[in-house]
C-alpha cells in the first residue's frame, strides 16, 4: 500500500516537474525566419537539456551568427539573444555582369546587401588572391578599433593595387598585404585630420605624403 501510494506521489511530481521544464515556444532577440524555423526542434524538450553546446548547434543554419545564449526560461518560454558577426565593408564585384554588391562580415563570410551605411570596396579587375578577405577585415578592424570613421569611406582594387579615400585623404597601399599593418601606420595621420593630399605606401610600416607632418 505505502509502495503504491509512494509511486503515485512520485508520478505525480514527476509530471508536474517535467510539465514546468518542458519548452512550449522559443523567443529570440531579433528577427530570423531561418533560425525561428529550426528552434522548433526544440519544442517538447526540457530545459534542462539544454546546454550551450546544444543552443549553439543550431547556428549552423546562419553563418552570419557568431553565438546564441540562452537569456532566460519562464512560463516554458525559453528566450535566447542571438550575436551577430560584425559587418566589415560593403564589397562590390565589377568583374561580373550583373555587378555583384554583398557584404563583408567579420568572419569572412558574405551576406546579402541591404543598405548598409558601410566602407565600400570596389573589385575592378582580379583575380583576388586566396587570403583577399582576411587582409580587408586586418584592415578595417585594426581602423575601427581606433575608432575612425569610416562608413563614408571608398575604396578600389584593380587587381595590382588597393587605393582609398578617407575624409579627403587619398591613399595608394600598394598591393593587398599587411594592410593590418598598413592601417596602423596612417592612423595618427587620419586622427589629425589635417591631412588633404595624397598618401602612397613604400612598404608595409613606411609612406610618402604631399602633407606636412
Amino acid at each position: 500500500m505505502f509502495a503504491s501510494i509512494s509511486l503515485i506521489l512520485y508520478s505525480v511530481l514527476f509530471f508536474v516537474f517535467a510539465s514546468r521544464s518542458s519548452i512550449n515556444s522559443v523567443v529570440i532577440d531579433s528577427e530570423n525566419s531561418i533560425l525561428t524555423k529550426e528552434l522548433e526542434k526544440v519544442i517538447g524538450k526540457s530545459y534542462y537539456q539544454m546546454t550551450d553546446s546544444y543552443i549553439n548547434s543550431f547556428k549552423i543554419v546562419d553563418q552570419s551568427i557568431q553565438t546564441i545564449q540562452i537569456i532566460n526560461f519562464t512560463d516554458n518560454a525559453l528566450y535566447l539573444s542571438v550575436n551577430y558577426y560584425e559587418k566589415v565593408a560593403v564589397i562590390e564585384d565589377y568583374r561580373s555582369r550583373p555587378i555583384t554588391k554583398n557584404v563583408l562580415l567579420k568572419n569572412g563570410v558574405y551576406v546579402t546587401y541591404k543598405n548598409e551605411k558601410l566602407p565600400k570596396v570596389s573589385i575592378l579587375n582580379g583575380p583576388v588572391e586566396e587570403g583577399f578577405e582576411g587582409e580587408l577585415i586586418s584592415f578595417f578592424t585594426t581602423l575601427d578599433s581606433n575608432s575612425t570613421n569610416l562608413s563614408d569611406s571608398k575604396f578600389k582594387f584593380d587587381g595590382d593595387s588597393f587605393n582609398g579615400v578617407i575624409d579627403e585623404l587619398e591613399i595608394n597601399f600598394g598591393g593587398l598585404v599587411d594592410l593590418g599593418t598598413k592601417a596602423a601606420s596612417i592612423y595618427d595621420l587620419l586622427k589629425s585630420q589635417t591631412c588633404k593630399g595624397d598618401v602612397t605606401f613604400v612598404s608595409s610600416e613606411s609612406f610618402i605624403t604631399s602633407c606636412n607632418i
